[in-house]
C-alpha cells in the first residue's frame, strides 16, 4: 500500500505558533483531514471537542507538554515536533510523558512517514517501537551523543508488593537507611506507578481518603490484602521474606477479539461476578454531581452516556474474575482488558493483583487515571505476571 494510501482521510491536529511550519505540514499532509491551531487554548479546545487519528505538537511555543496530557489521556497518537528543544532531556520527557514519537524540525520533509511509522505501531500495539526511532537513530547518535532510545524506551518494570503493618515497617527502616525513602501516593493509587517514582507506598487507610476513585477503590476492602500496605517499587528488594506478588512490564500484545454490548452484559450477569462485586461499586449514583459528565468530556467521549460506558467497565472487571476474553500460554489462562483507555475503569485493581489474582499472568490496559497519574501509554497492554 502507497504511504497516501495509509494516511488518506485520516483526521490530525497539527499545532505550531510558527505560520511556516504549519504551512509545511499542510502541504506534506495534503492527504490528511487536518485541524490547525497556533496557541494554546484553542489547541486545547480542538483536542476536548474533537476526535483524531493522530496529533502534531511543537513544544516550546504552545506549551507541547501540556497539550500532551490531554492528546494521552484521549489515546490520541502524538508525534512531538521541535527545534528548539532538541535536548535529550525534551526527548526523554516526551517519550516519557505518552509521546509516540518526537521529530525534529530538521526532518520535517518526512513527516508523512514519521506519521505512518506512528499509526502503523498503534494498530500492532507496539507502543513507541515504531519504525520512527530506527529511521532517526543515527540523527539522534550525531545529536547526543546518544544511541540507547530502545533501552529507555523497555526501561519501565514494576514490582508490586502487599505487606502487613511489621513487614511493611521493616522494610521502610531499611530503605530509609539507605537514603531511599519511600513516597507516599497523595493524589492516587495509582501514583507509585510512575516511573518518576522509584518506591511509592498506599496506606490501609489510604484507599478511603481518595475521592475521586471512592467508589471504585471500595474493592480493595473487600479483597484478601485489606488492611495491608501495598509497596510498589522499580527494582525488586533484597530483603529477606520480602517477594513481589507481580511484576508489570509492557507488553506487545494486540487485542483480537472483543465483547459487544449483549454479551458485556451477559458477563456482568455471571455469578462470580456479581458475588465478588462490593455494593458500593455499582451505585454511581452516589458519585459527586457532574463528575460523570467532567470525565466524559476530558475524555472526549461523545454520543453515549456514562451509565452505558459503565457497562464496559463492570464486564472488564468481570473478565478478570470469570475470563470470556483470554489468551493460553505456559501460564495458563491469561485475561485481558476488552477495551480502551478512555473506556476502562480502576485497572489499577488488575495491576495490583485486587481483581484476577487467581490467574498467573494477565494482560492490562491502564485506565485514564493510571495514565494522567503516572503517565502509563493509553491503550498500551501491560503484562501483570506473578513470580514463580
Amino acid at each position: 500500500m502507497k504511504l497516501s494510501d495509509k494516511l488518506d482521510g485520516i483526521r490530525v491536529l497539527i499545532v505550531d505558533d510558527e505560520l511556516d511550519i504549519l504551512l509545511s505540514l499542510i502541504e506534506l499532509l495534503d492527504v490528511c483531514v487536518l485541524d490547525k491551531a497556533t496557541d494554546y487554548e484553542t489547541a486545547k479546545e480542538l483536542i476536548l471537542k474533537n476526535h483524531y487519528d493522530a496529533a502534531i505538537l511543537d513544544i516550546m511555543g504552545v506549551r507541547g507538554y501540556e497539550l500532551l496530557d490531554f492528546t494521552r489521556a484521549k489515546g490520541i497518537p502524538t508525534l512531538m515536533l521541535t527545534a528548539h528543544a532538541m535536548t535529550k532531556d525534551d526527548l526523554d520527557r516526551s517519550l516519557e510523558s505518552g509521546a509516540m514519537a518526537f521529530i525534529p524540525k530538521e526532518k520535517i520533509s518526512e513527516i508523512d512517514v514519521y506519521l505512518s511509522d506512528v499509526l502503523e505501531a498503534q494498530e500492532k500495539g507496539l507502543g513507541k517501537f515504531g519504525k520512527w526511532y530506527k529511521r532517526l537513530e543515527s540523527f539522534f547518535a550525531d545529536h547526543f551523543k546518544w544511541n540507547v532510545l530502545q533501552e529507555k524506551i523497555l526501561a519501565y518494570e514494576k514490582y508490586v508488593y502487599w505487606l502487613d503493618s511489621c513487614d511493611f515497617s521493616s522494610l521502610k527502616g531499611v530503605l530509609e537507611e539507605d537514603g531511599k525513602p519511600m513516597i507516599e501516593a497523595k493524589k492516587a493509587v495509582c501514583v507509585p506507578l510512575s516511573k518518576n517514582v522509584k518506591v511509592g507506598f498506599v496506606a490501609p487507610d489510604a484507599w478511603e481518603r481518595y475521592e475521586l476513585c471512592k467508589r471504585q477503590l471500595s474493592w480493595y476492602r473487600n479483597s484478601l490484602h485489606a488492611g495491608q500496605f501495598l509497596v510498589v517499587s522499580s527494582y525488586e528488594f533484597e530483603a529477606k521474606g520480602v517477594k513481589p506478588e507481580t511484576v508489570i512490564r509492557p507488553s506487545k500484545f494486540h487485542v483480537r477479539l472483543v465483547p459487544s454490548r449483549a454479551e458485556k452484559m451477559i458477563m456482568i450477569e455471571s455469578k462470580k461476578y456479581q458475588s465478588a462485586k462490593p455494593q458500593e461499586w455499582e451505585n454511581i449514583a452516589a458519585d459527586d454531581s457532574g463528575l460523570h459528565d467532567k470525565w466524559l468530556k476530558i475524555m472526549g467521549v461523545r454520543g453515549i452516556s456514562y451509565e452505558e460506558i459503565f457497562i464496559t467497565h463492570c464486564a472488564n472487571h468481570s473478565n478478570f474474575i470469570e475470563p470470556n476474553y483470554f489468551i493460553s500460554n505456559e501460564n495458563g489462562t491469561v485475561p485481558y482488558s476488552i477495551a480502551k483507555t478512555n473506556h476502562i475503569c480502576s485497572a489499577c485493581l488488575e495491576l495490583f493483583n485486587i481483581i484476577g489474582y487467581q490467574f498467573r499472568e494477565k494482560l492490562v490496559v491502564p485506565c485514564p487515571g493510571a495514565v494522567l497519574f503516572a503517565g502509563m501509554a493509553p491503550n498500551r497492554y501491560y503484562d501483570v505476571l506473578q513470580p514463580e
